[in-house]
């Protein structure tokens, strides 16, 4: 008889030896979507906008890239952390509400204006 226990065990320790985490390289240089430079002496709402743009253009900032805008917007990781967690969630939650639709790039107001004679 097999103890399950045990091939529970090895089962896990099986799980625990395959790489889950992605590693940064600390050696690299952080490349940010949005330079920050010029916005550390602008209001805590200002800089906040900052990282609403660099949000739109990077939802999911790297430690590193959390780090480096901390550094030179003058804000804390953790409020940098949240702001993008809140986004993140807020947009999902928005997604959710409003079902939106992807029209293939269509601007519906040009659409509208468009005439045809065919019948369906």
């Amino acid at each position: 008889q097999i103890d399950v226990t045990l091939m529970k065990k090895r089962k896990l320790d099986e799980e625990n030896d395959s790489p889950t985490t992605f590693e940064e390289k600390p050696g690299e240089p952080v490349n940010l979507a949005l330079d920050p430079k010029g916005h550390e002496d602008d209001s805590y709402e200002a800089r906040k906008t900052f990282l609403t743009n660099y949000f739109n253009k990077q939802p999911y900032a790297s430690r590193r890239e959390i780090e480096k805008l901390a550094a030179s917007l003058w804000l804390w990781k953790n409020d940098i952390a949240s702001h993008f967690s809140n986004k993140r969630k807020k947009c999902v939650r928005d997604c959710e509400r409003y079902k939106p639709g992807v029209l293939l790039g269509f601007n519906m107001k040009e659409l509208n204006k468009v005439k045809h004679n065919m019948e369906f």
